[in-house]
């Protein structure tokens, strides 16, 4: 029962953070310095591919999740629109970290006021609602289940 209320506070969490409005999100207007490809693996060698970003506002680099196709990452991807020398606006969810000089979660890109990127929150929020209804519904069928047996 302790698990599956862990599951709903977690759920809880990801979906106030898929919430979040832009108005409440840290807006950073900046330059692009530098940027790369950054590509990790999971435990079972799964690759995965993000844009870090350095600007000149801020000390920590921001990053762009592009997925877990190398070709998306390289050719279809936030680095070939994002551009050295220009002037970006960055909408960064401040419910994210700073880990290793880089905060993973840019929700936002905005250039000339016209927006370039726009993280997919739906995805959190359905995740977010449908592991909360898997936590009540298995809180519930345990509690029925211990009720039976006593």
């Amino acid at each position: 029962m302790f698990f599956f209320g862990l599951i709903i506070i977690a759920a809880i969490d990801f979906l106030y953070r898929g919430l979040i409005p832009y108005d409440n999100m840290e807006k950073v207007t900046g330059t692009i310095i530098s940027k790369e490809i950054h590509e990790s693996h999971s435990l079972k060698g799964h690759a995965s591919f993000a844009i870090s970003i350095q600007t000149d506002m801020l000390p920590y680099r921001l990053g762009i999740q592009e997925g877990t196709s190398r070709r998306d990452a390289y050719d279809d991807s936030m680095n070939t629109i994002l551009e050295n020398g220009k002037i970006y606006t960055f909408y960064i969810n401040p419910t994210y970290p700073i880990i290793d000089g880089v905060i993973d979660r840019v929700s936002r890109v905005d250039y000339n006021g016209r927006i370039l990127y726009r993280h997919p929150e739906v995805f959190n929020i359905i995740f977010s609602c449908a592991m909360i209804l898997v936590g009540l519904f298995a809180i519930i069928f345990s509690e029925i289940r211990y009720y039976k047996v006593k």
